[in-house]
């Protein structure tokens, strides 16, 4: 995601952060402080709002992980955060417990901030609510209840939207869902744009529509792009020329093979047998630290994960998600006969899609 950055990690998950973020602090602290006194207080303000949207995002993370699903990061934005998750639930409830827990993680987290104020005397001061200032535990509390709330408005892809999604997708099926979905949070964007264009002080609202516009747009395009390749055989995407390396040949001799393929991987094979995999990076990173007569078989990655001509593409893709694998070998009869690539099935579906818009537009002359 374009202007984001990694601060660290949490949990093994890379934490990132869009700039947007930081531009919304700034930006609802000057205009509620026109000198902009970033005292103490701010700071603390700012490290709460943060973590809270961090809490929140971990919950959906965690959910997902006890689903089987690998998060590749969270970035805290504008409207919240996203846990970037390596592949899509694959059954609509999972998806409702997913998107639900975050929401319920915001509420969780006021509650507890009111029973600690219940607790020493202060819930009426903490239930104030204020945006020119106020106690500062105050402010937290209600950034959490607004983040809780403004999540589970089904504006797709916010979280309220798809919980909206799981819930249609048990009926109608996952396509016409997301498309439903799609229509409703993009309506919201609308109306969102036009109510921060309307009004000046509420110009933070644009931003926010665009966002939620954009992204219910590209959730589309990628349910769009796994219904396609979802049951087609991965043999009609697999690269079947292809460039191998032997286990013994040195990195110096490999380097004459890398140097005329096009291909990024590569498999290892001794007497047409699959024994490993290697990527040009690997070998050209291998030259750094080892002699040149070492021999592929040293380098080689031997956690193979493979996949058969016929099983169904989208499980393939499924697969090097889950695995993390950019190319996977396709073996039939014990040998390797193409490799499956994130780039192959990119090419798939977008062949694909011509061919149906094509077929789609001469019927309609045809008619």
């Amino acid at each position: 995601m374009r202007w984001s950055y990694r601060i660290g990690s949490v949990f093994g998950i890379p934490l990132k952060v869009h700039l947007l973020f930081v531009v919304l602090f700034f930006y609802l602290t000057f205009s509620l402080d026109p000198e902009l006194t970033l005292h103490v207080g701010n700071l603390i303000l700012f490290a709460g709002i943060f973590g809270s949207v961090l809490i929140h995002e971990l919950v959906h993370s965690f959910v997902a992980i006890r689903h089987g699903i690998k998060i590749r990061s969270i970035t805290l934005m504008p409207i919240g955060g996203v846990a970037h998750m390596a592949t899509q639930p694959e059954h609509p409830v999972d998806e409702i417990k997913i998107a639900i827990a975050g929401p319920l993680a915001s509420y969780a987290v006021a509650g507890l901030m009111l029973a600690y104020a219940a607790a020493t005397g202060s819930a009426d001061r903490l239930l104030e609510f204020s945006l020119t200032g106020g106690w500062l535990l105050s402010r937290i509390f209600w950034a959490n209840v607004m983040l809780g709330t403004v999540n589970l408005v089904p504006a797709f892809p916010m979280d309220g939207g798809r919980v909206l999604r799981g819930f249609l997708a048990t009926r109608k099926g996952m396509m016409k869902a997301t498309e439903d979905a799609v229509l409703v949070g993009q309506a919201f964007a609308v109306v969102l744009y036009f109510i921060g264009a309307r009004y000046e002080q509420l110009r933070l609202l644009i931003v926010i529509a665009v966002f939620i516009y954009i992204g219910a747009d590209q959730e589309e395009e990628d349910v769009e792009f796994r219904t396609e390749i979802a049951d087609a055989p991965a043999r009609d995407a697999m690269l079947t020329r292809f460039d191998s390396l032997s286990p013994d040949m040195t990195i110096a001799d490999s380097l004459d093979v890398l140097r005329h393929s096009s291909q990024d991987f590569f498999p290892v094979l001794r007497d047409d047998k699959l024994e490993g995999m290697v990527s040009k990076n690997g070998v050209l990173n291998a030259l750094k630290d080892m002699p040149r007569e070492a021999v592929i078989g040293e380098i080689m990655q031997t956690d193979l994960i493979t996949a058969a001509p016929d099983e169904p593409m989208g499980g393939v893709f499924r697969k090097m998600e889950l695995h993390d694998k950019d190319v996977i070998p396709v073996v039939e009869g014990g040998r390797v006969a193409g490799l499956a690539s994130f780039d192959q099935i990119g090419r798939y579906y977008a062949l694909a899609s011509k061919a149906k818009g094509r077929s789609s537009r001469q019927t309609t002359v045809d008619s």
